[in-house]
């Protein structure tokens, strides 16, 4: 278990077969005999570590650029001025509005790498993601505002629109992207009120009405005398 979790740790900033399997059980073996790591090993640690990034970086981006190039030569595929490509699958309602930067939005998508590898899905975990539009890498910001509810896109992003040099769970430094996004639904931001905005006039106050005074009394008529 031990073992599987660091090889898992390195595997997800792209190391795998820069470093021996021999070298990673005797330096085990050294650490649990009460072995130190001194100084200049850590510098040197330090460096391979910094080396191989280096290293998976430069081979990412000239596979990167490669199969940019080639994709973007395939039917049906269109590149934005970013450099983002998409491929409209799907075009959804046509007549519909686009999600706005601060909308939130519910998709369905899958994630991979340029050679197939899976990285995230959300088929995988059962149900769909949602989030605000501007809460995501910017490829997806750019391309959610151009789609429409129903639309399902393929989507491949360059790493400036990913995440660049820096490594993720599965993802490698300077990665592009392949997704397929599926946008089910659309919610509004609610437009938030301006502060210094006028607030509406109080309702005048009730006035009291006061009451009728009562009609006088009809005066008695006097009786009338008997005759005697």
């Amino acid at each position: 278990m031990i073992g599987l979790s660091f090889g898992e740790q390195i595997h997800r900033i792209g190391i795998t077969n820069e470093v021996s399997s021999d070298d990673v059980t005797r330096g085990l073996k050294d650490a649990l005999a009460g072995k130190k790591l001194q100084p200049a090993d850590q510098q040197q640690l330090q460096l391979f570590v910094k080396s191989t990034i280096d290293a998976i970086t430069a081979r990412n981006k000239a596979a990167g650029k490669a199969f940019l190039a080639h994709n973007g030569q395939e039917k049906g595929v269109k590149t934005t001025a970013s450099g983002l490509e998409y491929q409209v699958l799907v075009p959804g309602e046509t007549k519909a509005a686009s999600p706005q930067p601060t909308d939130t939005v519910t998709v369905q998508y899958r994630g991979s790498l340029i050679d197939g590898t899976e990285f995230d899905s959300s088929f995988s975990r059962g149900q769909p993601a949602t989030f605000t539009v501007n809460g995501v890498i910017k490829g997806w910001q750019e391309a959610l505002v151009l789609m429409k509810p129903g639309a399902k896109w393929k989507l491949v992003v360059p790493p400036e629109l990913g995440y660049d040099t820096q490594p993720r769970p599965g993802i490698p430094a300077s990665s592009v992207l392949v997704f397929e996004v599926e946008l089910q639904s659309v919610k509004p931001a609610v437009a938030a009120t301006p502060p210094n905005a006028p607030k509406a006039p109080a309702a005048p106050p009730t006035r009291t009405i006061p009451p009728i005074p009562a009609a006088p009394a009809t005066p008695a008529t006097p009786a009338t005398p008997t005759s005697k």
